[in-house]
């Protein structure tokens, strides 16, 4: 049984959820699995929403996806076991082909698979595998692409509009870095910050207050 927020009727309502297909594991074993994330993982438990069903990140290598027209939900094995799982800094996430679900291991072996066979037999297929260490450096003197600007969506101006959204970061353009620049490095963490909605880019947290937007299909 869950609470569930209707967006017609503006009300929470209780939902039952029947389970489809036979139990992943046991008890005992869902026991090893962490239910809080851990502090070199995600901040939080991650959901998306793909074509009228919920996926919801419940513990370290499970998943739930829950149907919200017939009422039926199913468990779902990531593809990373319990005990990977305690190691892996997990995200989960909807990019342009659908579900994906990338982690990081040792600070920067960085994969991403995406979910498969969503009406038939559920599998996820690896998509990207890469060690990011030799990448990871970030420059001191700011090089050219990594300058940009945050901006606070929904912030007016003061005439009270929100201007033209002309937003310094460009979705189109994978190649931004200038890494013939002088520059001065240092160590850092990599993390995932989440996926871009409509294209194949990840975005990574690198060091305090600097990401990057990197593009899967072009590294």
């Amino acid at each position: 049984m869950l609470d569930v927020f209707s967006s017609s009727t503006k009300e929470w309502q209780k939902r039952l959820f029947i389970r489809e297909g036979e139990a992943l594991d046991t008890v005992a074993t869902i026991r090893l699995d962490s239910l809080e994330p851990t502090f070199w993982g995600s901040r939080w438990r991650y959901g998306v929403y793909w074509r009228g069903a919920l996926y919801v990140h419940c513990r370290g290598a499970f998943v739930a996806r829950l149907f919200l027209q017939d009422g039926k939900y199913q468990v779902v094995k990531t593809p990373i076991d319990i005990e990977e799982s305690k190691r892996a800094q997990p995200c989960l996430g909807k990019s342009e082909k659908g579900v994906y679900f990338a982690t990081i291991h040792d600070e920067y072996l960085f994969r991403v698979w995406i979910l498969l066979n969503e009406s038939c037999q559920i599998s996820w297929s690896l998509k990207h595998h890469i060690d990011l260490n030799p990448w990871a450096t970030i420059y001191l003197n700011q090089p050219k692409g990594i300058d940009k600007t945050w901006f606070l969506y929904g912030d007016n101006n003061e005439d009270g509009t929100n201007g033209d959204e002309n937003f310094e970061w460009n979705s189109d353009d994978d190649n931004v870095l200038n890494i013939e620049d002088d520059y001065e490095p240092f160590y850092s963490h990599v993390s995932i910050l989440g996926f871009h909605p409509y294209k194949e880019i990840v975005f990574l947290e690198v060091s305090s207050f600097r990401v990057v937007a990197y593009h899967l299909n072009s590294s």
